[in-house]
């Protein structure tokens, strides 16, 4: 799985302001392969990366609610 981080100073951390949502792992053909409601703490890079679809050939993005955080493909 591949969520992004910021890596350099300045950059900014796609979780910010999303860690309560519902977190989908959506397809290229738009259909959700896997959804988990946020837990109770809120989401974090590792807690995400722990629950990553770990198929391989499938290509898609990570979600927080509608907001793109990371993708196979990154």
């Amino acid at each position: 799985m591949i969520v992004s981080k910021p890596v350099m100073p300045g950059e900014p951390d796609l979780l910010e302001g999303h860690t309560q949502e519902t977190l989908s792992f959506v397809l290229d053909d738009g259909s959700t392969l896997l959804e988990y409601p946020a837990p109770t703490v809120g989401w974090t890079h590792e807690t995400i990366e722990n629950l990553a679809p770990v198929e391989p050939g499938l290509a898609w993005d990570a979600l927080l609610g509608t907001h793109w955080i990371g993708s196979s493909e990154v």
